[in-house]
């Protein structure tokens, strides 16, 4: 599950929102699987770009 979660964040930061779509969704299905509840991430999969992780990198090299 932690692969999942990172392999989402790097997607993101890099804005690659189909990656982060494809992973974010397999993190739901897990999350349900464990606990009945997807702990956020189907929000996620349904539009990256509003995650808190979305173009980071991209920030970080235009300061």
């Amino acid at each position: 599950m932690a692969e999942v979660l990172w392999d989402t964040m790097g997607y993101a930061v890099l804005e690659n929102a189909e990656r982060v779509r494809f992973y974010a969704t397999k993190a739901a299905q897990l999350r349900t699987l464990y606990t009945e509840e997807d702990g956020g991430w189907r929000s996620v999969a349904n539009n990256p770009r509003q995650t808190e992780w979305w173009a980071k990198l991209g920030a970080k090299r235009k300061v």
